[in-house]
């Protein structure tokens, strides 16, 4: 690969990171978690490779016979958890959090639940991937069931949704609420049908080239404010599942996907963090995946370690899709235990997942991130790399013609 580079820049191509929608960046899970104002020991994933799966969706032929599936993987890495303490209802709150601001984070879907009560609370759910999908997913298939295309059902409806009005995406995400372990009272309360939070609840939206916040006022509705409450008083007692998904209501929008999962782990709301809503935090740019044109492609092991080890990014294997066992977990592979994406040695992945930089990255690359890991390949090096990765060099080093 450094040799295809070194060609392809020595011919005029280019290798470029723009700041605003930009190639993959490193997704950065470990430090995204330190700067998070909760302690890990509070959250976690879930419908991951070897956690619980208590999820289903829409499944392909929902539209006809009302059945669902099993939901299998997030697509979103569940990235970072602030609780806080805010002095009023503020929207845009990412502004204020370093977990978010200060990371470089490539792109992420937050997702702000302002809780009523003393103190108001906000629970701040930041789900990552490795690039802004507006570069993935452009040209949507215009007959997407009768012509042949590569999209997937998640990316249809995640283009509609970063694309769409407010009246759109008030129509589109919904949250599974589940208590995975609690009294009777408060399970029967919350219960587990989904709930489009656009149509129930008071929601906005703020961009950024690196995110989407969307803020839920749940204080503006009286029951969702009184169950909340319920919950609030016992969080120490419960152990509470949030999944997010974009609704499918089309034929090519099936089978559903979950955007993000969270599971809070007996919480104690005692925790949150006061923060100061005068000092917004400058927006951190990612760091690039790939060097840029200005850098010399011969450079060597300096650049290796600040962009993650070139010379293996072709033939590292990705992890397979995880299916849902019969008894609610997504089943580990090797040797039943899976490595935390925010510890251990980090590992590149083939263009689409974290790469190894300064830091531990994510040892695995999000399900979205690594479904379109060929679609973050850049000019004319694109070509190149399609069919060089598939064919071994020469002993000299130079690629062999397919």
């Amino acid at each position: 690969l450094q040799t295809i580079i070194a060609e392809q820049l020595r011919q005029g191509g280019t290798l470029n990171f723009s700041p605003d929608l930009g190639n993959a960046g490193i997704l950065d899970l470990e430090k995204m978690a330190q700067l998070s104002t909760l302690e890990h020991k509070y959250w976690s994933t879930i419908h991951a490779e070897g956690t619980d799966a208590p999820y289903s969706v829409r499944g392909p032929t929902y539209l006809k016979d009302k059945k669902k599936m099993p939901a299998g993987m997030s697509q979103f890495a569940f990235a970072a958890m602030d609780v806080i303490q805010i002095p009023c209802v503020t929207e845009h709150v990412a502004r204020f959090l370093p977990s978010i601001r200060d990371s470089g984070v490539p792109f992420a879907i937050i997702i702000n639940l302002v809780i009523p009560g003393t103190p108001l609370l906000g629970i701040v759910a930041t789900f990552a991937t490795e690039q802004h999908p507006n570069t993935l997913l452009q040209n949507p298939p215009q007959n997407p069931m009768e012509e042949e295309h590569s999209w997937q059902p998640f990316d249809f409806v995640l283009h509609k949704f970063l694309n769409g009005s407010t009246e759109t995406r008030n129509q589109m995400l919904k949250l599974i609420p589940h208590i995975a372990d609690g009294s009777w009272l408060i399970k029967s309360s919350v219960g587990t049908t989904p709930v489009i939070l656009g149509k129930a609840l008071k929601t906005t939206y703020h961009v950024t080239p690196q995110y989407i916040e969307i803020d839920i006022d749940i204080s503006a509705n009286n029951v969702a404010a009184y169950v909340t409450g319920l919950v609030r008083g016992a969080t120490k007692s419960l152990v509470i599942d949030m999944g997010f998904v974009l609704e499918g209501t089309a034929p090519w929008e099936l089978p559903e996907a979950l955007l993000g999962t969270m599971r809070l782990n007996r919480l104690d709301i005692s925790k949150a963090k006061l923060i100061d809503v005068t000092k917004e935090i400058p927006l951190r740019p990612p760091q690039p995946r790939y060097p840029s044109m200005a850098e010399d492609p011969n450079e060597g092991s300096e650049r290796s370690t600040r962009t993650g080890s070139m010379s293996n990014l072709g033939g590292i294997p990705l992890p397979s899709m995880a299916p849902v066992s019969g008894n609610g977990q997504i089943p580990t592979t090797g040797s039943g235990n899976l490595p935390s994406v925010h510890s251990g040695t980090p590992r590149p992945s083939s263009l689409g997942g974290p790469a190894s930089g300064s830091g531990n990255q994510s040892s695995n690359p999000t399900t979205f991130g690594m479904r379109h890991r060929s679609h973050t390949r850049n000019s004319s090096i694109a070509d190149s790399l399609s069919v060089q990765n598939s064919v071994p060099p020469l002993p000299d080093g130079t690629p062999k013609k397919n």
